[in-house]
C-alpha cells in the first residue's frame, strides 16, 4: 500500500493550545475522490482502536493496493515547525494503523435467534457491514446444543438475539463450562426475556425483563416506537469510548431488573423506560455486554447503535 500525506496548515494565534480542527482519510482513484472527514474526538479514538481505521477505510472501499491520502489542519496556536511535527505524527499514526486494520484478521462470532420475529434481513444486514466481523447464525429450537460441541470453540464471541425458555439440564452445564471458560458473550434487546426460571442466567445477563412474575408489581412492561435520548455514562470504557450521546426510535423497557453488580454503560431519561439500558459484566472468566435498544431497522441502521454492537463484541473477545 501506497502512502501520501498532503499537508494543509492552517495557524491562528487567539489559542496557545494546538488543536487537530480538520483530518480527512482519502481515497483516490482514476475516476473518483472518496473522502471521510474524521472530527477531533473520532481522531483521538482512532489512535487506540483500529478497529475504527478499518471501518472507516472499509467505508471509502479501500484495498490493499490503493493509496491512502490524509489531509488535515491544525488551527490556535504555535508556529509552522510545530504545526508541521504535530501533522507528521498524526499522519504516521494513523497510516500505520489503516496498514494494521487492512491486514487484521476477522473475528468470528455465532449469533444465536430464535422465540421472537424480528426483521431477519435488516438485522443481518448490520453484521454484514462490519468489516472485522465474520457471523454465522443458529435458531432455536437446537441452538444450545452448540455448548457441547468442539465448534463452539470456533468462535471468538457469541451474539444473543434470541428470547428462548427451553433448556435442559444437560444444556446449563454445558453453557455454564462455557462461561467458566471465558467465552464472550453479547447480549442484545429481547434476549433479556430468556429463560424466566433459570435464575442463575439472570446473574449471567446481568438483569432479567419478568413477563410472568408471581408478584404483579413487578411484571415489566414495553413500549413499541418511541424516540429516546441515550446517554453514554462511562465515557472511558472501550464500548463507549468516543461516542457521544445520541437520539435513537426504537422499543423502551419499563420496570425491569438490573443487578447491582453491573458495571453501567448507557442510560435514558425515557418516562417508560428504565433508566439504565446498557451495561458490562463478568461471570466466571467471561466478559458480557447487555444493550438493550435493538427492536428494528431504526436501530439496526443506526450509526451509533451499530457502533455499540460492535464495540461490545470487539471488548468481550478480547
Amino acid at each position: 500500500m501506497n502512502f501520501i500525506l498532503l499537508l494543509n496548515i492552517d495557524i491562528r494565534f487567539h489559542l496557545v493550545k494546538h488543536k487537530l480542527e480538520f483530518c480527512a482519510i482519502q481515497r483516490r482513484t482514476r475516476n473518483h475522490l472518496l473522502n471521510y472527514n474524521v472530527d477531533f474526538v473520532t481522531f483521538k479514538y482512532l489512535l487506540f482502536y483500529l478497529d475504527e481505521l478499518q471501518a472507516i477505510l472499509h467505508k471509502l472501499q479501500f484495498k490493499k493496493q490503493d493509496k491512502i491520502y490524509v489531509l488535515g489542519a491544525f488551527t490556535e496556536g504555535g508556529n509552522m515547525r510545530t504545526q508541521c511535527t504535530l501533522w507528521l505524527f498524526v499522519s504516521v499514526v494513523l497510516l500505520i494503523g489503516a496498514a494494521i486494520a487492512l491486514g487484521s484478521q476477522k473475528m468470528k462470532i455465532l449469533i444465536i435467534t430464535g422465540g421472537h420475529d424480528f426483521e431477519r434481513d435488516q438485522f443481518f444486514a448490520m453484521f454484514d457491514s462490519m468489516p472485522d466481523i465474520e457471523f454465522t447464525s443458529v435458531e432455536h429450537p437446537g441452538a444450545n446444543d452448540i455448548y457441547a460441541t468442539s465448534s463452539l470453540q470456533t468462535y471468538d464471541a457469541l451474539v444473543y438475539y434470541d428470547m428462548n425458555q427451553e433448556i435442559s439440564e444437560e444444556q446449563k452445564r454445558a453453557f455454564l463450562t462455557m462461561v467458566e471458560k471465558g467465552k464472550g458473550l453479547v447480549f442484545l434487546h429481547h434476549s433479556l426475556a430468556s429463560y424466566q426460571t433459570w435464575d442463575e442466567y439472570k446473574q449471567i445477563q446481568g438483569g432479567r425483563y419478568n413477563e410472568n412474575p408471581e408478584d404483579a408489581a413487578k411484571k415489566s412492561t414495553y413500549k413499541h416506537d418511541v424516540t429516546m435520548n441515550v446517554y453514554i455514562l462511562d465515557r472511558d470504557h472501550p464500548v463507549t469510548q468516543g461516542l457521544s450521546d445520541f437520539e435513537i426510535y426504537d422499543e423502551v423497557y419499563g420496570n425491569f431488573e438490573v443487578s447491582a453488580d453491573v458495571h453501567p454503560l448507557l442510560k435514558t431519561d425515557h418516562p417508560q423506560s428504565g433508566e439504565i439500558i446498557g451495561w458490562a459484566h463478568a461471570h466466571g472468566a467471561s466478559k458480557i455486554v447487555y444493550l438493550q435498544p435493538g427492536h428494528d431497522h431504526h436501530a439496526y441502521e443506526n450509526e451509533n447503535y451499530r457502533a455499540l454492537v460492535r464495540r461490545a463484541i470487539r471488548w468481550v473477545a478480547e
